[in-house]
């Protein structure tokens, strides 16, 4: 916990290094020499706080990006739709080339001649923004080239290594399996490798709440430590031992599916289990977890932010914490239900954990999915067993016995089809991260309670629920009285809303329906309903495309007709309206805002005057969403 606390606190403030190293000294040779102190743990727990923000601050890497640089670089990964990621000089570059006939690989170098751009989080309100996607992977520049992009060579280690033998294994399932959509279930089943997963499947996955069988995690690991379980066991090795070599087939498939944060973990607290079962040592799950989040974080700080190793270590905790109470109530389930029942306590373990952070990443929940989870999760893991057999035997025998993992395939679509569970799902749902801990802190106890019946944890159960209701309904009473307007940034268009104590109207709009993503999921936090009617009355004189706000001070310019325009302290300009029509200089307003649908050599005439006449120019290309509180 300390040591994630330091890496989400590193944007926040920055110890200088000056400062960081002297007290990491100080703090070692008090644990040695003053252990039994107090003091001692107080300065262990600091340091790792300070250990954890330090090791999230990248290295300095102060490129130039004023002029066409030429980067001897190697291919890191490689990501969707033609995009790479790439290093240099120990730094993350993100690439993404136009010509879909380059095919890089894991381990290539290749020299790129282009201009590096800094990326810029112009994030529209609540809505996904990429480039904070790849900020948060400690990917800070982005290089845009001038020229083709040479590849040089090829070097390998260990992780391109698997990665090769991966790329193998991803054209032999396109080989063995006729069909586009169960090639790419297949291939994240037991690969990992998702870039080939339509729409329409994530969408049949996502809202039928088994979206975690397409993302190889601790499911898929548990599956093959059990396969390779059994087949010791086959060959008589039933020592615990002779376990310990698991452990790094273990961790070979782990790099075989690309290192991901949920495999990592998996991969971690099996290892813990298998060392201590061979060396006879107490085992207990938290530690586990907790010893693989840390070493995770250690090496990797970024992977705090990736949403697969929250979710991977929330359901594994939910699970270890949960599932033990839930068999206090197997006494009384006839036997051949038990399997059923501890499949389905399993199931609700894991969902009660990550529904939080599933609703709030994905805004969307199904309560039903356990029910569907009952059949796709059995089902799946046959299909995953079929299907890695399949990889595993040549060609000429695979061809022989894929019709098997087709029929799975086949069938896992139909019962995720026809099972209706679909129609449960719960859309746009957008809790802040106050909704979240508070769950969380009240799960938390409910266990411990549950676990200890003691009075004091019934006591923080319930101040706790008193603490969440009145968050509650003081956020629903904040986001009722909000009064502001929001430019949104959309490239050659333009939407402007108000949203006006619950309501909202689009002063000006025109986006279409490709930008409902970008547009409505601020509407759905605030919980906005929509004005048919135009705003009249004391607030306003009136409203509409064009208008005149005589209490709120803002004027809107979307044509030459609103040109001259009344003394107002600011203006929002849209659809390449130039100030030359401007000859009053003495109504100017203190700020000018430029949304994205006006060309370049617009902004700039506007960028111009505003560094004339010494005036605030706001771009959404630089700000993303521009808001502007009104009293």
């Amino acid at each position: 916990m300390l040591l994630a606390g330091g890496i989400a606190l590193a944007p926040v403030f920055r110890i200088p290094a000056i400062v960081f190293y002297p007290f990491l000294s100080t703090a070692f040779l008090c644990g040695i020499f003053f252990f039994k102190h107090s003091f001692s743990g107080i300065l262990l727990h600091i340091s790792i706080l300070l250990c954890g923000q330090h090791l999230a601050i990248p290295p300095p890497f102060h490129p130039d990006t004023s002029d066409i640089s030429t980067l001897h670089c190697r291919c890191k990964e490689v990501l969707s739709s033609n995009s790479y990621i790439l290093s240099v000089a120990d730094r993350l570059l993100y690439l993404r080339l136009p010509d879909t006939a380059c095919n890089y690989r894991a381990g290539d170098s290749l020299t790129v001649q282009g201009r590096l751009i800094r990326l810029k989080i112009t994030a529209n309100i609540d809505a996904f923004n990429y480039n904070r996607h790849l900020k948060q992977k400690n990917i800070h520049f982005r290089i845009y080239p001038v020229a083709p992009v040479i590849k040089t060579g090829h070097s390998t280690n260990l992780y391109t290594f698997f990665q090769d033998i991966r790329q193998k294994l991803i054209s032999k399932i396109d080989r063995l399996i006729s069909l586009p959509r169960q090639q790419a279930v297949v291939k994240a089943l037991c690969l990992g490798y998702k870039n080939e997963l339509d729409k329409d499947t994530r969408t049949l996955f996502s809202s039928t709440g088994t979206i975690h069988l397409l993302a190889v995690s601790g499911l898929h690991t548990g599956a093959v430590y059990l396969l390779l379980c059994y087949f010791f066991r086959f060959l008589g090795l039933k020592h615990p031992k002779s376990h310990l070599v698991i452990i790094p087939l273990l961790w070979c498939y782990a790099c075989l599916t690309g290192l991901s944060p949920s495999v990592i973990r998996a991969a971690n607290i099996l290892s813990f289990i298998i060392i201590g079962k061979a060396f006879a040592q107490d085992y207990t799950p938290l530690n586990s977890i907790a010893a693989s989040a840390f070493f995770t974080l250690i090496f990797q700080p970024e992977a705090l932010y990736s949403i697969s190793m929250q979710m991977s270590y929330a359901a594994y905790t939910g699970i270890v914490l949960l599932y033990p109470l839930s068999k206090k109530f197997s006494s009384h389930i006839p036997a051949f239900l038990k399997p059923v029942y501890a499949l389905l306590s399993v199931t609700l373990s894991a969902q009660l954990a990550t529904a939080p952070l599933s609703i709030y990443y994905f805004h969307t929940f199904n309560p039903g999915s356990p029910l569907i989870n009952l059949i796709a999760v059995p089902l799946t893991t046959l299909l995953f067993y079929i299907a890695l057999l399949t990889l595993l035997l040549p060609l000429c025998i695979g061809l022989k016995i894929n019709f098997i993992t087709e029929y799975l395939c086949s069938t896992l679509f139909f019962c995720l089809d026809k099972s209706g569970i679909s129609y449960l799902n719960m859309n746009n749902l957008y809790p802040t991260i106050g909704h979240i801990l508070f769950f969380y802190i009240q799960l938390f106890l409910l266990v411990f309670y549950l676990s200890e019946r003691k009075k004091a944890v019934f006591r923080l159960l319930l101040l706790n629920c008193c603490c969440w209701l009145i968050y509650i309904c003081f956020f629903n009473i904040h986001i009722r009285n909000r009064r502001e307007i929001i430019t949104y940034h959309l490239y050659g268009k333009s939407c402007i809303l108000l949203n006006h104590n619950g309501y909202y109207t689009f002063l000006h709009n025109t986006s279409d329906s490709s930008d409902r993503e970008t547009i409505y999921p601020y509407i759905h936090y605030n919980r906005l309903l929509s004005s048919k009617r135009e705003f009249t009355g004391t607030d306003f004189l009136h409203l509409f495309p064009q208008f005149i706000n005589k209490k709120y001070d803002i004027g809107l310019i979307t044509s030459d007709k609103d040109f001259p325009y009344p003394n107002t302290s600011s203006w929002i300009v849209s659809d390449n309206i130039f100030p030359d029509q401007i000859r009053d200089t003495s109504l100017l307003p203190r700020q000018i805002i430029v949304d994205a649908s006006n060309r370049s050599t617009c902004i700039r005439k506007w960028e111009s005057f505003c560094r004339n006449h010494s005036i605030a120019l706001l771009k959404t290309e630089e700000y993303g969403s521009i808001r502007i509180p009104l009293k």
